[in-house]
Formats: C-alpha cells, sequence, structure tokens
C-alpha cells in the first residue's frame, strides 16, 4: 500500500477546509436530512409493529407499511388535536389575562413617568409610532408566516416518504449498509 507523505500544514488546511465543505453541504442539504432522520427514528419505532403485522397476521409488506402510516398519522393528529384543545381552554383564560396585563401596563406607565421623567402622552407617542413601524412591516411577517407554514407542510411531505421508503425498503436497505461496508473495509 503506497500512503503519500504529506506535510502537517497541508493535512491541517486538508481537514479544516473539508470541515467548512461538510458544515456548508449539511446546512444545504438541512430541509432533506431532517425529516430523513425523524422518519429513520420513527420508522425503527414502528419496526416491531410492522414486523408483527407481517409475521403474526401474515399482512404483506406494503399493507404493514400502509397500516404503520395510517396509526403513525392517527398518533399525531390526536397530539394536534389534544394542544388544540388545550390552546381552546386557554383562550377561555383571556379576559382575565387582558385584564391584568392593562393592570400591569398601567403600573408601567406609572413607574416610568415617575423614573424616566416621561409623561404618559409622550409614552403613548412612542408606542403609536412603533406600532406604526411594525404595521409597515406587515408583507414581510406574512411572508416570513407563509414561509414557515410551507416549510412545516415540506417537512410532513418529506417525513411521510422518508417513513414509507425506510419501512418498506428495509431489507434493501440493510443488504446495501452491509455490503458497503464489507468487513475488509
Amino acid at each position: 500500500m503506497n500512503l503519500l507523505r504529506l506535510p502537517f500544514l497541508v493535512k491541517l488546511t486538508l481537514i479544516v477546509v473539508s470541515i467548512i465543505g461538510l458544515g456548508y453541504l449539511l446546512d444545504l442539504g438541512e430541509s432533506i436530512l431532517a425529516p430523513f432522520f425523524l422518519a429513520f427514528l420513527m420508522s425503527m419505532i414502528f419496526l416491531p409493529f410492522a414486523n408483527f403485522l407481517e409475521q403474526k397476521l401474515k399482512f404483506p409488506r406494503s399493507f404493514s407499511t400502509i397500516f404503520s402510516v395510517m396509526i403513525l398519522l392517527i398518533v399525531v393528529t390526536s397530539l394536534i388535536f389534544f394542544f388544540g384543545s388545550q390552546i381552546s381552554s386557554f383562550s377561555k383564560d383571556i379576559p382575565q389575562l387582558t385584564e391584568q396585563a392593562t393592570h400591569v401596563f398601567n403600573d408601567l406607565q406609572r413607574w416610568v413617568s415617575r423614573t424616566f421623567n416621561v409623561n404618559i402622552d409622550e409614552q403613548f407617542a412612542y408606542l403609536d409610532e412603533g406600532v406604526k413601524k411594525l404595521l409597515s412591516s406587515t408583507g414581510i411577517i406574512l411572508g416570513f408566516t407563509l414561509g414557515i407554514f410551507s416549510t412545516g407542510l415540506g417537512f410532513l411531505a418529506f417525513f411521510i416518504l422518508f417513513f414509507i421508503f425506510i419501512l418498506n425498503y428495509r431489507r434493501i436497505l440493510n443488504n446495501f449498509i452491509v455490503n458497503v461496508f464489507i468487513e475488509k473495509d
């Protein structure tokens, strides 16, 4: 085996450039890698269930995968329903929270007025100016919100696809990994 001898600084430079390049590739591939790893973990969690369906109940692989996806979607939907119901019960307490926030805001106004010698009218002028600036950037906020929503939908779509493919083609993936990392390497 013929090894190439390189000076220390060249090796260090190559290592640093490789780390930076890998970091850049991971940053670019985040939208694909994050749902892939989550789907991989979830498929490992659902693997005993899918094996049970295939071995004990004699389901074909594709039906066990579809049934596992249905169970996963039911679990996710029930979690969303649970948190949604908690938020709706929280919305019943909003009038009390509004009253407390108003009381705290009035106390804060009096404290600012006493401490910094800024009267309440000037405070309202500052607040109005801030609200106008905020409302002028409403389009940016709306675009940011839609971007987050579409990113979440894309994440969910990739997650479900990866989950299906990993669970359905697990033997092919296992054979691939075993053949890539043969014992001599």
